[in-house]
């Protein structure tokens, strides 16, 4: 009996267009979660994909800033000749194939340190300059000069870095690597703007500095090349002085190294600005 009532059912016809309706029903249904499927997948490899990237850029940022805090170590430690990429290795406790996607040389290695010491070196100055007020023209040259010195000292193998000729080939070109000269750039056309026109010249006609239409575009000002060459030579002369003081040159013994820069410093202003008003001395009685 029960056997006839399931072959009832089995057997109980079912209208063509029903059936059509339950198709489109179950298709319908298999579509929306095979939607809902997909969206959930694909948001959680956006999730998984962005995460690992967000990660991975992160990690790199940190094993940038070890390797360039690692590299100043050696270069403090034991100067450029210090400088290697297993002698980094060794120093971060890395095998050096795991150092070849950051620095694959030593020239890598240079490349990064220079870098860094042109920005903190512009950054520093550039802060110190930029605490006086625009007017004070000879406060703003000090203000440079002394800053100069400041840093060197502070960073003497990250100056001598920037002062050697270690890399091969042409230095590497950063936006911080012309700063200063765009730096002295506005500096000579505040000066051009007040009065002031420095007059070295070269005894040539053609022009020294063939760079300076660039300097300018960069720096936004125009100066006289007579201007810009006052102050290329007040900060080569400020260089020179510190050379001689780091690397303690023949002389350097018998001199006040303060007073000595002090001294230099008052030199290049005369360069860049001229001679500063001053009171003339009391007369005095004339000798018998």
């Amino acid at each position: 009996m029960a056997d006839d009532d399931d072959h009832q059912v089995i057997d109980a016809p079912v209208p063509a267009n029903a059936l059509a309706d339950r198709f489109r029903e179950q298709r319908s249904l298999i579509r929306c979660k095979s939607s809902m499927s997909r969206g959930i997948i694909q948001e959680h490899r956006s999730r998984k994909v962005g995460g690992f990237v967000g990660t991975r850029a992160q990690h790199r940022d940190t094993t940038e800033a070890a390797i360039l805090a690692a590299g100043l170590r050696l270069l403090a430690e034991g100067g450029s000749e210090a400088l290697t990429v297993r002698g980094l290795a060794r120093e971060l406790t890395l095998a050096p194939s795991a150092l070849y996607r950051y620095v694959r040389s030593r020239e890598d290695l240079l490349a990064l340190l220079l870098r860094h010491a042109y920005a903190d070196l512009a950054d520093t100055i550039q802060a110190a300059h930029d605490a006086v007020p625009r007017v004070d023209l000879r406060g703003r040259w000090r203000a440079f000069a002394h800053t100069l010195r400041n840093w060197s000292l502070a960073h003497r193998h990250e100056w001598l870095l920037i002062q050697s000729a270690v890399v091969a080939g042409p230095l590497p070109f950063t936006e911080n690597t012309f700063r200063l000269h765009l730096l002295l750039i506005r500096l000579g056309a505040d000066a051009e703007r007040a009065g002031i026109f420095p007059s070295i010249s070269a005894p040539r006609d053609e022009p020294v500095i063939r760079g300076l239409p660039v300097l300018e575009m960069m720096a936004g000002v125009e100066v006289r090349e007579q201007t810009m060459l006052s102050g290329l030579a007040a900060w080569h002369l400020l260089d020179g002085a510190l050379y001689a003081e780091l690397l303690g040159l023949a002389g350097t013994e018998m001199m006040d190294a303060d007073a000595y820069y002090d001294a230099m410093v008052s030199a290049t202003e005369l360069l860049l600005l001229g001679p500063e008003a001053i009171r003339p001395p009391e007369s005095v009685d004339a000798p018998r």
